[in-house]
């Protein structure tokens, strides 16, 4: 995760969702993976793939569902995405 945040800090957006999914593939704690699902989903609706990035903001609602600022995302993205 850490190398993810070092490339999204540095705008290497692409690296850092390559990074993230690697994450996720791993399969680490729920909140791990929440992050991660949340943060690439970010990275997508910034690139203009609202809809994938609501894909990811969706699992990362099912892994943390009390999360406020997961679903504020997710909507942000649907709107985005004329869902």
């Amino acid at each position: 995760m850490g190398r993810a945040r070092i490339n999204e800090a540095e705008g290497k957006a692409q690296a850092a969702e390559t990074d993230l999914s690697a994450v996720i593939a791993a399969e680490p704690a729920p909140e791990v993976q929440a992050d991660a699902y949340t943060r690439r989903g970010a990275l997508r609706l910034a690139r203009g793939a609202a809809d994938d990035a609501a894909t990811d903001l969706e699992q990362a609602g099912r892994l943390l569902p009390r999360d406020v600022e997961i679903r504020r995302a997710l909507a942000k993205a649907r709107i985005k995405g004329g869902q």
